[in-house]
């Protein structure tokens, strides 16, 4: 396996999230989800969205949605199609977890213990952007919160990066390839943190942003797609 980060287009995703009350004086989350998308260092596109009622997972979830659909833009190109995400779970869940949890009978995803899996809308609407795209894209786990000019925070990323990227990641990154990859992923999540506090600090209204409803999930991969989507997706 090569990793590709130059002639590539390299997408960041994160999301932010704040607890304010409702009307009714109850705990909620607002999440702001977003992307960056890079190429040759220039920063080429970016999007932050606010999400009423979402929680950070969804929002991380969201973020590489709306991803996979920027990087269709780049299906007639050369490039390499990299999705970065600080956030394990939905990194796990899309290149690995997803085949264990994939059951036929009820057009469900259920984990080892039968219980439905959370945010599988969103899982699920991922598969179809990516399948719908034909296009191959790489999702990497990175660190996220370091400081690119700390020594010690810097060796915690590259060994995350390499450690927790699977199917035989091997040999050295370059440094300047880790500090960009670090540098964007904090551009993206400053960008979002901004964008969420404007939002709530703005007389903020929470019609506005409402998540639109999508469940139940119409669209469910047959085992076909499936295996196509693993092809897409296997470095």
């Amino acid at each position: 396996m090569t990793f590709f980060y130059k002639n590539a287009v390299n997408v960041f995703t994160d999301a932010s999230v704040a607890t304010i009350q409702d009307q009714k004086g109850s705990d909620i989350f607002v999440t702001a989800p977003g992307f960056v998308t890079v190429i040759d260092g220039n920063i080429v596109n970016r999007s932050v969205e606010v999400l009423h009622g979402a929680t950070n997972n969804y929002g991380e979830l969201y973020a590489i949605l709306m991803a996979t659909k920027e990087l269709a833009n780049y299906k007639n190109t050369d490039y390499f199609l990299n999705i970065f995400s600080d956030s394990k779970i939905s990194i796990s869940a899309l290149i690995d977890w997803i085949f264990a949890w994939y059951v036929r009978s009820d057009r469900r995803l259920r984990s080892n213990s039968g219980a439905y899996v959370a945010n599988q809308e969103l899982i699920l609407s991922t598969v179809q952007s990516i399948i719908k795209g034909g296009v191959h894209i790489s999702l990497y786990h990175i660190k996220g919160h370091c400081n690119p000019s700390n020594v010690d925070q810097m060796n915690v990323f590259r060994n995350t990066f390499l450690k927790n990227d699977p199917k035989g990641l091997a040999g050295n990154v370059p440094d300047e390839i880790l500090y960009d990859m670090c540098t964007y992923n904090n551009v993206i999540d400053n960008m979002t943190r901004e964008v969420l506090h404007k939002t709530l600090s703005s007389g903020y209204n929470p019609d506005q942003y409402v998540i639109p409803e999508s469940w139940p999930m119409y669209w469910y991969p047959n085992k076909e797609s499936l295996e196509y989507y693993r092809y897409l997706i296997t470095r």
